[in-house]
């Protein structure tokens, strides 16, 4: 008795096993000389996307007003997060004034001197009309105060501590890069 011999062909739509309608079918033949093309279209829709998220940050980076803000000390410290720094600076805080604490938005007008160190100007709800200013939004997570986006920085593994203390004692300033529109970016630490 010799063993039946199996073909290794999977049925085609000729077959009439088909689950997809013939319209479909027509599709995907009509579809295959293509496939490289659609590949590489899906393919280059991706890229678009994940560029599109990512370049408007590193343009606030190259092109935005570089500007040196006086980092002020806080606590807590976090042991679980890796190496990073937490910021805080002297506008970050609730303000007098008549300033309301239900307000989302509010903007710091800053002045440089000849070095670039920033100081911030008076706390208001609209955005000056000429000049650099941060924009800051209300911080929910903690309940007091307002965020400029510019609150953390993680830094080179062992060089946390250093930082810390400069920041602790009044020397660290926070680089920060500037848009037109008050949005900010930290570009760097640096210890004075």
């Amino acid at each position: 008795m010799s063993a039946p011999i199996l073909e290794n062909n999977p049925p085609t739509a000729t077959d009439g096993d088909s689950s997809l309608p013939a319209w479909t079918e027509d599709l995907i033949q009509r579809a295959l000389p293509f496939r490289r093309l659609v590949v590489w279209t899906a393919v280059a829709l991706q890229s678009l996307v994940l560029l599109s998220m990512t370049i408007p940050r590193s343009m606030l980076r190259w092109s935005g007003e570089r500007v040196l803000l006086k980092v002020t000390p806080v606590d807590p410290r976090d042991l679980f997060r890796g190496d990073y720094v937490i910021l805080r600076y002297e506008f970050s805080g609730w303000w007098s004034g008549g300033l309301a604490t239900e307000q989302e938005e509010v903007y710091v007008p800053l002045t440089l001197d000849a070095l670039k160190h920033a100081h911030a100007g008076t706390v208001t709800w609209k955005p000056p009309g000429t000049g650099l200013f941060l924009k800051g939004r209300r911080d929910r997570s903690h309940g007091w105060g307002y965020e400029f986006g510019i609150e953390q920085f993680f830094v080179q593994e062992g060089k946390g501590k250093a930082y810390e203390d400069a920041r602790n004692t009044g020397h660290l300033w926070a680089e920060v890069s500037v848009s037109p529109d008050g949005t900010a970016q930290i570009v760097g630490l640096r210890i004075e």
